[in-house]
C-alpha cells in the first residue's frame, strides 16, 4: 500500500517543476520514508532514530511532521501544501487546500470536504458533504446535516434533527423602485406604492407589474381588489386582482395617506383639508366610503388640534389610526361613526392589530392593548415606522432595520435585516416583506 502511495506521488511530482521524485527502491520494510533532500536529513535508513521519520521534510512525498508512519490518522499538525490527504480523524489543525474530510475539528474553508464530517465543530464553507453531529456554522452548505446544532446560513441541504438556527438570507423581489413605501400582501402577490407608481410582483418573484402610473401613499388589499391613496390626484383608487382594471372609490380628497379595507368599506386618512381651525391648524379627517365608491363620509374631523392622522387600520367594528404632530397618539371610532376617543400616547406611526389586540409604538416599548379594553402590555423595547403581526410574533421596521419579537411581555428583539430607509412591512404565513426607500428595493425573507 505504501509503495502504491509513493508511485502516485512520483507520477504527480514528475509534472511539477523543482519536485524531487522519491526513490522507491529505498522504501523501508516499516513503510517509513528513507528519502532525504534536506541537509538536516542524513539518515537514509530512517530506522535508527537519528532523524526519525523525516520530521524536517516539509516537501517530501512522506510528510511525517508528527512522527506517525502512514500519516493518515490523528494528525494534529498543520498540514498546508502537503501530500497528506485522506481520513485525518480528529484532526484539530487548519487544513487549507487538503482533501481532508472526516472528523475535522478545524476550519474547512475551500476544501473538497465531501465525506461525512462527523463531530465537526469548525465552520463549513461551501460544504457539499453530509454533516453528522455538526456543531459549527454551515455557510452555503448543500449537503444533508444530521443532528446539526450549528447555525445554517443559506443551507440548501436537508437537515435531519437539526436544532441549530437556520438564518435565511433576504432576497429582492424588486429593485430600481422610486422610493417604495407602503406594502401589502395577499395569497398571490406583493403590492407596494412608490413616489411615481403602484406596483405588484408574484410572491415567488418574477417581473414586477405596474398597476398605476401615478404615485401612491398607503396601500391595502382584500378579496375585492387592491386599494391605494393617490395624493397627487386627491383620489382613493382600486384595481381588480386579476386584470388590474382601475376605478375611483373617492375623489376630491386632501393629501390622502394611510388606508384600510374590510369586506364592505374603504377607510383612509386625509392629511390636509379645505380650511384651518382658529389656531391655524389644518382641518384633517378620517374618511369612509363603500368599496363600490363615490359616497365618502367623514368619521372624524379635526378631532385633535395640531395633529395629522396617518396610519389607518380596521377591525370588525372599529377604525384605529395614528396621529402625528404636537401630541402623537392612537385614536379610534366605530366604523358606523360616533364619538372619537384617543386612549394611547404614541411615538412613531407603526400600528397593527390581530383578532384580539392592538399593537402600536408606545414611545419606549412596542405595546399591546386589548381591543375590548384593559391594561396595556409592553412587548419589546423599540420604535416602529411600520408594524405587522401574526399569531406568534411582532414584526416591525424602524427606518434602519427589520425586527422580530415574540408577543410575550418584555421580549427580546431579533434583527432580521439592516439597511437605511426601511419603511413598510407585511407578513404572510411563511415570509416577511418590506420596502427600502433609500435603495429602491422590495425585499422578502423567510420567517
Amino acid at each position: 500500500m505504501r509503495a502504491q502511495f509513493l508511485l502516485i506521488i512520483s507520477s504527480i511530482c514528475i509534472a511539477l517543476p523543482g519536485c524531487i521524485v522519491p526513490d522507491l527502491t529505498n522504501l523501508s520494510a516499516t513503510g517509513q520514508d528513507p528519502i532525504y533532500n534536506l541537509s538536516t536529513d542524513v539518515d537514509a535508513s530512517c530506522g535508527d532514530g537519528a532523524t526519525a521519520c523525516d520530521a524536517a521534510d516539509a516537501v517530501d512525498a512522506d510528510v511525517h511532521a508528527d512522527g506517525d508512519t502512514a500519516d493518515t490518522a490523528k494528525d494534529s499538525a498543520t498540514d498546508a501544501s502537503k501530500a497528506d490527504a485522506p481520513l485525518d480523524s480528529s484532526d484539530a489543525g487548519t487544513d487549507v487546500g487538503i482533501a481532508d474530510a472526516v472528523e475535522d475539528g478545524g476550519s474547512d474553508t475551500g476544501i473538497a470536504d465531501v465525506a461525512a464530517d462527523t463531530d465537526d465543530s469548525g465552520p463549513d464553507v461551501n460544504d457539499t458533504g453530509p454533516d453528522v453531529s455538526d456543531t459549527g456554522p454551515d455557510v452555503n452548505d448543500t449537503g444533508p446535516d444530521i443532528n446539526d446544532s450549528g447555525p445554517d446560513i443559506s443551507d440548501t441541504g436537508p437537515d435531519i434533527s437539526d436544532t441549530g438556527p437556520d438564518v435565511a438570507q433576504p432576497v429582492p423581489l424588486a429593485t430600481g423602485q422610486n422610493t417604495p413605501t407602503a406594502i401589502a400582501v395577499d395569497g398571490t402577490y406583493v403590492y407596494w406604492t412608490t413616489a411615481t407608481t403602484v406596483m405588484k410582483v408574484p410572491l415567488i418573484g418574477g417581473t414586477p407589474v405596474q398597476i398605476d402610473s401615478a404615485g401612491g401613499n398607503g396601500i391595502a388589499v382584500s378579496n375585492a381588489g387592491v386599494f391605494w391613496t393617490s395624493p397627487g390626484s386627491g383620489t382613493i383608487r382600486m384595481a381588480t386582482l386579476t386584470d388590474n382594471a382601475q376605478s375611483i372609490v373617492a375623489s376630491g380628497q386632501f393629501q390622502p395617506y394611510g388606508i384600510a379595507v374590510d369586506a364592505t368599506n374603504v377607510y383612509w386618512a386625509n392629511t390636509d383639508g379645505p380650511a384651518s381651525d382658529t389656531m391655524g391648524n389644518t382641518i384633517c379627517s378620517v374618511m369612509k366610503a363603500p368599496i363600490g365608491g363615490n359616497a365618502p363620509a367623514p368619521l372624524a374631523v379635526n378631532q385633535y388640534s395640531g395633529n395629522t392622522p396617518q396610519t389607518v387600520i380596521v377591525s370588525d367594528s372599529t377604525v384605529y389610526w395614528f396621529e402625528g404632530g404636537n401630541s402623537p397618539q392612537i385614536c379610534k371610532v366605530a366604523i358606523s361613526g360616533g364619538a372619537v376617543t384617543c386612549p394611547f400616547s404614541a411615538g412613531l406611526a407603526g400600528l397593527a392589530l390581530d383578532a384580539t389586540h392592538l399593537y402600536y409604538d408606545g414611545t419606549s416599548f412596542l405595546t399591546q392593548a386589548p381591543l375590548i379594553g384593559g391594561a396595556t402590555v409592553p412587548i419589546v423595547v423599540g420604535t416602529a415606522v411600520s408594524i405587522a403581526v401574526d399569531g406568534s410574533n411582532l414584526y416591525w421596521t424602524d427606518g434602519g432595520s427589520v425586527n422580530k419579537a415574540s408577543l410575550a411581555q418584555y421580549s427580546t428583539k431579533t434583527v432580521i435585516a439592516n439597511g437605511t430607509g426601511i419603511n413598510g412591512i407585511a407578513v404572510d404565513a411563511t415570509s416577511i416583506y418590506w420596502t427600502s426607500a433609500s435603495d429602491g428595493t422590495v425585499m422578502k425573507t423567510a420567517k
